[in-house]
Parts: structure tokens; C-alpha cells; sequence
């Protein structure tokens, strides 16, 4: 019998080992998957509001509580999912995520009255905001450090494309079979996936160790994962404790960052405003400017495709230069395009360019800033800075619809409230552009 000690097999290190193979890409593309119809439903409330207003003869106010009780939905999932796939493992729970929201986005084309469609729609918000964490969470457990970015740049660009492509699919689809058939659409797609990722969507390999689960489906795994590496019978898996789990918030505010963290808090508070603003109310803006319904739709996708355009440049561009330059210029830009809108232009290519442009400024800009607070941060508390940063940020998302039904109910007009949206906008990159500052001081006082 031999007495040689057996292979240690640590998931994080043979993870590090690893490029892009088969194992990674068909994580990717189903992730991406789950985020485009996450995209797409998250979106579509947005494009069949105009038609709500006309079927069911209510006033623009009253899409305030639609929105927001989806956005509200959205931003109590991700808090609430993160945990239980802690608990459950990443593969059930995103499982439940896309089988809650297929499903409750589907009752929704069965939804008889406002009432019905608030509940549903919160509920349905609930699955859609579990899964893109668990998502990124789960293929950056599986992307060496040295590609994790662009990993999870592909994936997070799946939500922007299911967004475009619900709006040109709503062009299309609401002439011909009514509101009701973006729903069905919407919500039928994620079913259909469940069993593909019942199937092929691996679990955690680090949840797998540390919950001790059997040794041969661990083992099966590993061999999915490096299929050109010789495991012996008797390897053991360890996983390393991560001590950053346990962070505290209050070091977020701890050794003179408190300042730039609030900065950051409020440049993710306003820009998300503006953003969530822009992507449900425009196709009811157009369409009450004169635009066809199936333009004002596809107008709204292009601001999608812009925002998907901005990610990719923008991303580029504070690669290169100063990041809060780069941020409070771009979003001093989206004025100029957000008031190109409000100006309610008869000529449909000034509009798709002015909705291409809010989109690449506003959704771009705001994909630049998740980057940009990460470089804020120590490692210590890289995670907890942006994660928190997001959260707070969610809750512009889900106020801004709310201060627009009180400034509906104070008789303004809608093409007045999008221009006024331009301020948020710029209110954002100063804000941005002030945490650099502050940031740069602050190193430069330290060292």
C-alpha cells in the first residue's frame, strides 16, 4: 500500500489554471441567457405602456406604481437571492429565479386590471433581480482572475441585448397580437431554457466543497473543468476561507472614506434616475409626441443598443484616461441628447439618434461607474463599496417613477419632465467626478 499523501485540489488555484475552453463558454452562454431574458422582461413594461394607457383608459400617472412596484421587486431579489444561493447552492436558485419570473411574467399577459398587474409585476421583479447576481456570481467562480473581466463584461452585456431585442420584437409583435404577446413572449422564453439549465448549468465547485457534498460529483466536475488534467482516486478537495465575507459595512466610512463613499452613493442615486426614467417612460413620451407606436418602441431598443455601445467604449476610454473626466463628461452629454428628445422632434432618425445617445451616455456611463468604484476601494472592501453602491443606487430607480406621477399629478408635462431629467444626469458625473477628486486627495494625503 503506498503511503504518499493525496493530491490537494484547492477550486480557487485550479480555476487560476484554466483559460477559456468548452466548460467556460457554455457557462457563459447560458448565463447569458438567463440576463437576456432578464433584459427582456425586466424591460417590458416599458414598451407596452403605451398600450396599457389606451386599453385600459388610465393616465400616465398611474404607470408610476407599474414601474416601481417591478423595480422595487427587482431590488428586494437581488438582496434576498444572494443569501439563499449561499445557503441552497447557485444552480437551484437561479433555476427558481428564471422559473419565478417566466412564470409571473407570463400571468402577466393574463392580467385583467392595474391592480393585478402591480402584484404581479413585483413579484415577477423578485426572480429578475436574483438572477443577475447569482449569474456573475457564478461565472466569475469560474473565470481565472486574468479573464474575469471580460468574462463578465460578455454576460452583463446579455441584459442590455434582451432589453434591445424585447423593443424591436414589441415593434412588432404589438401592431399584430396586442400587449399581451410581449408577456407571453417574455415569459415562455425563460421556461424553455429551465430545462437546458437543469441539465447543463454546473454548480459552484467551491459551494460543492465546502458544503462536503459526495466526493464522485465533485470529482465530475473537476473533470469538466480541466479535462486534460490526471486526477487520482483518492484527491481531496480544501477550500480557503474567505475572510472578506464577514466585512463590515462601517468600513466603508472608516479612514477618511466616508465622504467619497456618499459621493458614490449619490452618482449611482441619480444617474439610475435618469436611467430606469428613460427605459420605461420613452415609448409613452414618443407616442404622445405623434410617433407610431412601433416607433417609439423601436426608438426605446435603440437607447438599449446605445447603452450596450457605451459599455464597450466607455470601458475603453477610462482604461486610458482619468475615469471621473471620462464619467462627468459623458454624462454631461446625455443632456444634450436627453433634451434632443424632449423637444419632441417629428423626424424619427433624430429621435432614434438622440435615444442611441442617452442610452450611450446614461446606460454606458453607468456600466463605466460600476468599474470605476471598483478602483476606489481597497481589496479589503472592493466588494462591499460596489455592492452597496449598486443598492443604493436602486432605490433612485425605484423613486424616480414615483417623482414622476407627483409631478404628473402637478399637471407638468411629460415632454417637461424628461428635460428636466437632464439634471440628475449632470448632478451625476459631478458627483462622479468630485469622488475622484476626493479619492486622489485623500492618497496623495496618505502617502
Amino acid at each position: 500500500m503506498s503511503n504518499a499523501p493525496a493530491m490537494t485540489i484547492e477550486p480557487a488555484e485550479l480555476v487560476e489554471q484554466q483559460g477559456i475552453g468548452a466548460f467556460q463558454v457554455r457557462l457563459l452562454v447560458i448565463c447569458a441567457l438567463i440576463l437576456l431574458f432578464d433584459g427582456f422582461d425586466a424591460q417590458a413594461i416599458g414598451y407596452i405602456a403605451p398600450s396599457l394607457i389606451a386599453e385600459w383608459s388610465i393616465n400616465r400617472a398611474a404607470l408610476g406604481p407599474i414601474f416601481s412596484a417591478g423595480l422595487a421587486g427587482l431590488m428586494i431579489g437581488a438582496f434576498v437571492f444572494g443569501p439563499l444561493a449561499d445557503r441552497f447552492g447557485r444552480k437551484p436558485t437561479l433555476i427558481a429565479c428564471v422559473s419565478l419570473f417566466g412564470a409571473l411574467t407570463l400571468a402577466c399577459a393574463a392580467a385583467q386590471s392595474l391592480q393585478s398587474l402591480i402584484v404581479l409585476r413585483f413579484a415577477a421583479g423578485l426572480g429578475l433581480g436574483g438572477a443577475m447576481p447569482n449569474a456573475i456570481a457564478l461565472v466569475t467562480e469560474f473565470s481565472p482572475t486574468r479573464l474575469r473581466g471580460r468574462m463578465v463584461t460578455i454576460l452583463i452585456c446579455g441584459f442590455s441585448l434582451g432589453a434591445a431585442l424585447g423593443g424591436f420584437l414589441a415593434a412588432w409583435v404589438i401592431p399584430l397580437l396586442g400587449w399581451r404577446a410581449v408577456f407571453a413572449f417574455g415569459g415562455a422564453g425563460p421556461l424553455i431554457l429551465v430545462p437546458l439549465m437543469l441539465l447543463a448549468l454546473p454548480e459552484s465547485l467551491r459551494f460543492l466543497v465546502l458544503r462536503k457534498r459526495p466526493h464522485a460529483a465533485i470529482m465530475a466536475l473537476i473533470a469538466q473543468l480541466a479535462p486534460g488534467r490526471l486526477m487520482s482516486d483518492d484527491a481531496e478537495t480544501v477550500s480557503v476561507p474567505d475572510h472578506q465575507e464577514k466585512v463590515s459595512l462601517s468600513l466603508l466610512f472608516s479612514d477618511g472614506r466616508a465622504a467619497l463613499t456618499l459621493l458614490i452613493w449619490l452618482g449611482f442615486f441619480m444617474n439610475l434616475i435618469v436611467l430606469y426614467f428613460l427605459a420605461n417612460y420613452l415609448p409613452t413620451i414618443l407616442h404622445d409626441h405623434g410617433f407610431a407606436l412601433e416607433d417609439a418602441v423601436r426608438a426605446t431598443a435603440f437607447y438599449q443598443v446605445g447603452g450596450l455601445t457605451g459599455a464597450v467604449v466607455i470601458g475603453w476610454l477610462i482604461d486610458r484616461y482619468p475615469p471621473p473626466i471620462v464619467l462627468a463628461l459623458t454624462l454631461a452629454a446625455a443632456t444634450i441628447f436627453i433634451l434632443l428628445l424632449g423637444r419632441g422632434d417629428t423626424d424619427i432618425l433624430m429621435v432614434n439618434l438622440g435615444a442611441f445617445g442617452a442610452g450611450f451616455c446614461i446606460v454606458g456611463g453607468q456600466i463605466g461607474a460600476n468599474a470605476f468604484t471598483g478602483t476606489l476601494y481597497p481589496t479589503a472592501v472592493r466588494a462591499t463599496g460596489v455592492g452597496w453602491a449598486l443598492g443604493m443606487g436602486r432605490f433612485g430607480s425605484v423613486i424616480g417613477p414615483m417623482l414622476v406621477t407627483a409631478l404628473l399629478a402637478l399637471k407638468f408635462d411629460i415632454s417637461v419632465i424628461l428635460e428636466l431629467a437632464a439634471l440628475p444626469a449632470i448632478a451625476a458625473g459631478l458627483f462622479f467626478y468630485a469622488a475622484g477628486r476626493f479619492s486622489r486627495g485623500s492618497s496623495e494625503s496618505s502617502s
